[in-house]
């Protein structure tokens, strides 16, 4: 293993990390080619993209819980590799919804034990005085690496055939492996623990996440924040495919920038970056318990208001695109961090396994729950569907900020 300061070893994880997400925005690339295959209708196609999160929610509690006890070295690498395999299944094995819905589960099982474990590596291996900052930069490696993978896939597909395309994206959780393998300590711990399974290592200790209000309330705040991302990077490209359609002009190259679908979404997603570390950075200025519900209900309205531009010209809907999807990613550092801030370390294992898990159930909701209010309301060539699916979720995570300012409020010492 190489030994590097921190500084370095926090940014080699994220480049890290940034390789292990190339994958995740392959489907919602090419989503309405899949649709046109499998004969899958909007419900159908938002469960497929959320069952990643059904298998992310279902074993991060193990898995993550698990790092209290076993080197998360050894969780990280064994996941990305079923990572990669499940790409490649879902790219050339699966034939129809179910076969479909299997490979992604066991893509979101891949994924839970690289996320959270590797979080929680990071957060152990760095000074106490750098911890904010090193999960803050992370955290970003999600939304940066997602919007790289609107632009990888979106330029892949137009030369390969979706199942190409999703594969050729496999080949970036051997780099992700590569990197943990050089960087990442063999023991990146801070409660003294030894490293091995010992008896109920599969049983993390979720209660202090229930008992503790301020790390209940970022979990529910990070409920939120799961479904308002996965819904907006599952249904986006979909969203501008039908808003070319209905805008007075259609053409998409403004610039030096060619505003396609896929290239709007993945700028609305990789400018997650410095959003987050400024978000971060807010935090010297406004109170982060603050500053979370804020960015919640901003991220809420800027939905409706997306929707409400439909019919307007393509690059006024592009631009309210990437401001709604930058202020979905805002929150994400500043929940991560506050949810670490708030754990005590000898149970954060156990705390962080019940935030993921949580947090990405509402991953799997959101999807389905949009997916749902597109066919009850007129289907995705409806701009009132549209509308009824951002309002649906809009309510739900105003809702989550309300109830996660309460909480916090309650025991914030």
């Amino acid at each position: 293993m190489m030994r590097l300061s921190p500084n370095a070893f926090v940014i080699v994880m994220f480049i890290g990390q940034l390789s292990a997400t190339w994958g995740l925005s392959s489907l919602p690339t090419v989503l309405e080619d899949v649709q046109t295959a499998w004969s899958l209708t909007n419900t159908q196609a938002g469960f497929l993209n959320g069952v990643f999160f059904f298998g992310f929610a279902a074993t991060t509690p193990f898995l993550t819980g698990l790092t209290d006890r076993v080197d998360p070295k050894r969780i990280y690498l064994w996941s990305m590799l079923l990572c990669g395999l499940a790409q490649i299944g879902f790219a050339y094995l699966a034939d129809d919804f179910i076969s479909g819905n299997v490979w992604r589960f066991l893509y979101g099982v891949g994924f839970a034990g690289t996320y959270m474990p590797g979080l929680k590596a990071v957060s152990d291996a760095v000074p106490a005085k750098m911890q904010s900052r090193a999960v803050a930069t992370f955290t970003a490696s999600m939304p940066t690496g997602t919007g790289l993978s609107f632009f990888l896939s979106g330029a892949l597909a137009q030369y390969f055939v979706w199942q190409d395309a999703i594969a050729l994206l496999a080949t970036g959780t051997l780099v992700a492996m590569a990197v943990v393998l050089l960087f990442l300590p063999t023991e990146a711990k801070i409660n003294g623990g030894e490293t091995g399974v010992g008896a109920g290592a599969f049983l993390p200790n979720v209660k202090p996440a229930f008992t503790n209000r301020r790390s209940l309330g970022h979990i529910v705040a990070y409920f939120a924040h799961q479904m308002e991302t996965s819904t907006t990077r599952a249904f986006a490209v979909v969203f501008l495919i039908f808003a070319m359609h209905v805008a007075p002009s259609t053409g998409v190259e403004v610039g030096i920038f060619d505003w396609n679908p896929a290239s709007v979404v993945g700028l609305a997603t990789i400018l997650g970056l410095p959003v987050i570390l400024l978000a971060d950075h807010l935090t010297n200025f406004i109170e982060r318990n603050l500053l979370i519900p804020i960015v919640m209900m901003s991220g809420a309205v800027l939905g409706i208001v997306l929707a409400v531009s439909l019919g307007a010209p393509y690059i006024v809907v592009s631009i309210v695109m990437v401001v709604y999807g930058v202020a979905a990613s805002a929150d994400g550092g500043l929940l991560n961090a506050g949810l670490v801030a708030s754990a005590d370390p000898q149970n954060r294992g156990g705390v962080m396994a019940a935030y993921s898990a949580i947090g990405f159930t509402g991953a799997l909701l959101g999807p389905v729950i949009f997916g749902v209010a597109l066919d009850w309301s007129g289907g995705q060539t409806s701009s009132t569907a549209w509308l009824t699916g951002f309002t649906a979720v809009g309510v739900i995570i105003t809702l989550c900020a309300i109830v996660s300012r309460i909480l916090i409020r309650q025991n914030n010492p």
